[in-house]
């Protein structure tokens, strides 16, 4: 039976019901009272999902220095795989002998700690007394080393109210800087007043890279800001270094890896484009 015939066969045979349907839902036929229906054929080769063509490489992210060194020494091998490291990631090739088909690759990107955030969040940014407070307090017992934290509370709830800075400041010595000042209530009335030590810098003691051990001493600046329009002033944290600290962090990332990869080849570079 010829393919026409056989349509033709299966219209008749639900042109009835093809009919009614259409009546029920009020839709017109054709002029010619006639239903036009086009059958095709397509058949479509679907490649092996194991062809070269379309696999496209396996890139596995890891977490930390230790996971790359045990992922390269698992799959991949000195003589065969190649190691990239810049300021913002460790990348791999676990084999560039492979030609047929993309690298398979593993990356680390340094991230900072959860430490490490909370301060550079803070970095530029005007804290009044009661935002400075809240964030000292939420420090660990002996991430800030050079000052006691309950010392530093304990100055920084005087700066309040109509606060004023009877003197410019003045550096007692290269760590600490001094006030001579007077708080006032609303109706101009001297509540406080004498002089005050700050610390201009504080050496906090953290890692910086996530998932990392290695603790860093990190100088921060603390500045506390001159008093305008009646208004208390402002403690703004500062590190102007933090490149350095970071760069220290990576370079010490980088060295514990070369210990763990003896023989693999380690360069300095930018990596490769991704998959």
């Amino acid at each position: 039976m010829s393919e026409d015939k056989e349509l033709q066969e299966l219209l008749e045979a639900y042109g009835g019901m093809i009919k009614n349907i259409v009546e029920v839902n009020k839709l017109a036929l054709p002029a010619d009272g006639k239903i036009h229906v086009t059958v095709t054929k397509q058949t479509q080769s679907l490649p092996s999902p194991l062809s070269p063509y379309n696999y496209r490489g396996v890139q596995h992210i890891v977490d930390s220095v230790p996971a790359m060194a045990d992922l390269m020494t698992r799959l991949g091998t000195p003589e065969n795989s190649i190691v990239y490291f810049n300021d913002a990631e460790i990348s791999t090739i676990l084999d560039i002998t492979i030609k047929d088909r993309p690298f398979d690759t593993a990356i680390y990107q340094f991230e900072e700690s959860p430490q490490a955030n909370d301060w550079t969040k803070c970095f530029g940014v005007n804290q009044n007394q009661k935002q400075f407070i809240k964030f000292i307090k939420s420090r660990e017992q002996g991430e800030i080393a050079n000052v006691a934290t309950d010392t530093l509370i304990a100055t920084a709830q005087r700066i309040q109210g109509k606060f004023k800075i009877v003197t410019e400041s003045e550096y007692i010595d290269s760590n600490n800087m001094g006030f001579i000042f007077k708080v006032e209530d609303s109706g101009g009335k001297v509540v406080d007043e004498g002089r005050m030590e700050l610390p201009s810098k504080l050496s906090v003691s953290m890692p910086l890279l996530k998932e990392s051990p290695e603790v860093f001493t990190v100088d921060i600046e603390l500045e506390l800001t001159k008093p305008i329009d009646g208004n208390p002033p402002f403690f703004v944290l500062t590190c102007p270094h933090w490149d350095i600290f970071w760069r220290r962090a990576v370079e010490t990332a980088v060295k514990e890896l070369k210990d763990k990869l003896l023989g693999y080849l380690i360069i300095a570079g930018e990596g490769f484009s991704t998959n």
